[in-house]
C-alpha cells in the first residue's frame, strides 16, 4: 500500500493536477474496470481496489497515441520536441492505470562527455582550411603551400616538426607504415602535444524499471491485475494495420507505432510535491512473472494469489536545461 502523507485537503499543495472525476472514479468505492474507453471517458484501471483516501500517495500512468514528428524547413531548420507535438493527445488519453508506488523509487540522468585530442599540426592545417573557406580561394596544394610559406610565427622547431609529420604521412600514402608521431620523435627527440582536453558529445534518454506485486485479495481484484497486464501488454505493441489475428490476418504494408505513456507520481489528486517528473514514455519492456511467491498457488478461478510484473519505460525526449524552467513541483526531472 502506498503512504499516506500527502498534503491536507484545502492547502494550497492540493491543488487539483487532473481532472477531478478521473481521481474521483479511480480511487472511490465503486467498481470500475475497464479496456475500452466508455462513454464517461477514458478507461481505468487500478490496484489495489480498495478505496484509498485523499492524502495516498500512487503512480498516475496515462496511456495515449503517439504523434510523429515534421521538420520546419525554415530558415532556419527546426522541429518541435515529442513533448510538444504530443500534448494535444495527452489531454485526450485513451485510458488511465493507477499503481501503488513501487518498490524501487528512484531516478538518475547523464549527458555524454568524452576524450578529444588534436596535435598542433591537425590544428594548424584546419585553421587554413577555415580560413580558405572564409576567402572563398581553392583548397589545392599550391594554396596550401602558400598558406604555410606565409604563415606567420612558426619556430625552426615547429617547422623541424613538421617537415617529419608530413614526411611520415607521404610515406604512409606510398604504401609505408610510419607513425608520425614516432617519426618526430626520432628526428627531433620530442612527442607532439596532444591537447587533450574532456569536450561534450551528446545528451542521453532516460530509462525507468519498476517492480509490482501484486496479491489479488479476491477475484474482482484479480481480473483487474489481469486486465492491467493485458493493457500493458496490447499497448506497448505494433500494430500490424491487419485484421483480424492469427495465420489468417492481413498485415499492412507498414506497421504503426505502439502507444505511449505519461507517467506522474501523485499525491491525492494533485502532483507528488517532492518526486521526480517524467517526460512522455514508451513501454519498451513487459515481464511477469506469475508465481513471484516460488510455488503455483491460485484461487478457485485459476487467477494466481501472487504476481510480479516488471515495466521497464525509456522517454521519448531528453531532458534539456530549459525543462526545469516549467517544472515548480519537486526535483524537477
Amino acid at each position: 500500500m502506498p503512504l499516506n502523507v500527502g498534503a491536507p485537503i484545502g492547502s494550497e499543495a492540493y491543488k487539483i493536477a487532473s481532472t477531478p472525476n478521473i481521481y474521483a472514479n479511480a480511487y472511490s468505492s465503486a467498481n470500475v474496470s475497464a479496456g475500452t474507453a466508455t462513454n464517461n471517458g477514458p478507461y481505468q484501471l487500478r490496484y489495489p481496489k480498495k478505496r484509498l483516501d485523499n492524502t495516498a500517495d500512487y503512480l498516475e500512468i496515462k496511456i495515449f497515441d503517439y504523434v510523429a514528428g515534421k521538420f520546419d524547413f525554415g530558415p532556419p531548420l527546426t522541429s518541435k520536441t515529442a513533448q510538444q507535438r504530443l500534448k494535444p493527445k495527452q489531454n485526450n488519453p485513451k485510458g488511465y492505470v493507477f499503481l501503488p508506488i513501487p518498490q524501487n523509487v528512484s531516478d538518475s540522468i547523464s549527458v555524454t562527455w568524452g576524450d578529444s585530442s588534436i596535435n598542433p599540426y591537425e590544428a594548424f592545417v584546419a585553421g587554413g582550411v577555415e580560413r580558405l573557406i572564409e576567402s572563398g580561394g581553392n583548397i589545392d596544394t599550391e594554396t596550401a603551400k602558400k598558406y604555410l610559406k606565409d604563415a606567420k610565427n612558426i619556430t625552426p622547431e615547429f617547422k623541424e616538426a613538421a617537415l617529419a609529420y608530413f614526411a611520415a604521412k607521404a610515406t604512409n600514402i606510398a604504401g609505408g607504415n610510419v607513425s608520425p608521431q614516432s617519426l618526430i620523435s626520432r628526428t627531433t627527440g620530442r612527442v607532439l602535444n596532444s591537447n587533450l582536453e574532456l569536450i561534450f558529445q551528446g545528451i542521453n534518454l532516460r530509462t525507468f524499471q519498476f517492480t509490482f506485486d501484486m496479491a489479488p485479495r479476491s477475484s474482482n481484484e484479480a481480473q483487474e491485475v489481469k486486465q492491467i497486464i493485458k493493457t500493458f501488454k496490447r499497448e506497448m505493441s505494433a500494430r500490424s494495420g491487419g485484421a483480424g489475428s492469427g495465420p489468417n490476418s492481413n498485415v499492412g504494408l507498414f506497421i504503426t507505432a505502439p502507444s505511449l505513456f505519461q507517467l506522474t507520481y501523485k499525491s491525492g489528486p494533485a502532483k507528488h510535491p517532492f518526486l521526480n517528473t517524467f517526460k512522455p514514455c514508451a513501454l519498451t519492456d513487459v515481464a511477469v512473472n506469475y508465481t513471484a511467491s516460488g510455488t503455483y498457488a491460485t484461487y478457485a478461478d485459476a487467477s494466481p494469489v501472487h504476481i510480479q510484473m516488471g515495466l521497464t519505460f525509456k522517454e521519448i525526449d531528453p531532458v534539456y536545461s530549459e525543462d526545469y524552467n516549467f517544472v515548480e513541483e519537486g526535483v524537477g526531472y
